[in-house]
Order: structure tokens, then sequence, then C-alpha cells
């Protein structure tokens, strides 16, 4: 998939963790995550190949032997035991924020869709902050819908002493 000459959309390898690891640290630092570009690429190394796991890139090239990565969604696979069907969940997205306003995101979340659709998937899950105005309206646009159907609970698990 292509935005235009210079922009395309891919499934990135462990060929494109150069290219993701600033952009996951840049992405990290918004939640105050204390990690180095090292430790994103450790991080990437061991997971962008493992099945059930995808990553999806928008990449610049700016020459004949340079791209910079713009933005990515990293998704992962899971099964509904209720449906019986497979489901991704976009677990992560983020647009450089001197890229953002020029169709990137809309241009990800579509290719997160075909994807998901490719392999067969009967869902594509998301979630956000009721802050980020943005990001709702760029998801109502593509029709995500909210889910009134439930209220969502984590557990943080912490290593017993």
């Amino acid at each position: 998939m292509q935005i235009n000459e210079s922009i395309q959309i891919v499934q990135a390898t462990e060929n494109h963790i150069n290219l993701l690891a600033p952009l996951y640290h840049h992405y990290r630092s918004g939640f105050h995550q204390d990690t180095n570009v090292n430790d994103v690429k450790n991080f990437l190394t061991k997971t962008i190949d493992l099945p059930n796991t995808a990553v999806v890139i928008a990449v610049k090239n700016v020459s004949a032997k340079k791209q910079i990565a713009l933005g990515f969604i990293n998704m992962f696979c899971f099964y509904s035991t209720i449906s019986f069907k497979k489901m991704w969940i976009i677990n992560d997205i983020f647009v450089e924020e001197t890229q953002r306003q020029q169709g990137i995101g809309k241009v990800l979340i579509r290719a997160a869709k075909d994807f998901a659709l490719a392999d067969g998937a009967t869902h594509l899950l998301l979630e956000t902050t009721p802050d980020n105005k943005a990001a709702l309206a760029l998801y109502a646009s593509e029709g995500y819908v909210k889910d009134e159907t439930g209220i969502r609970l984590y557990l943080e698990l912490k290593p017993a002493k």
C-alpha cells in the first residue's frame, strides 16, 4: 500500500528494526517509560517475527538509500472461545508528531483492517483514552464503534516477594 510516491505501508520484519527503534522509543517516552533505543531493538528482535504478531509501518523514502519510519501499528491475534473466530487487537498506534494530519494514521488503520481481513479475522479491536479526541474521530470515521457491552478491567502482576 502506498500513500504517495515516497511513502509506503509495509509489514515490518527484522530488516526494519533499526527504522522502528527510534519511533518505538519516542512512543514509549510519551507514556513515561524509561528505555533507550537499544532496549527497544532488543524487544523488537525478540517479538517482531513471532506468530500472531504483526507490525505495520509507514516508511518514507528520503533518498535512494535512506528511509525513515513515520508511524506504526503493533497488532496481536487472539481467538474467541465464544465465536470460535480469530480477532486482532491493535495494541499500539503511533504517528510521529511532525507527520500528523497527513493521513498516515488513517492509512495505517486501513492497512491493519486489510491485514486482519486477509488473515481471516472477524473483528479488529483497539482502545484509547477518552480524552484522545483526534484518535476517536479517526476511529469513528473508519467505522469503529464504542463497545458498550462490558467494562474493561486489568490486573497488574507483580512477582511475589
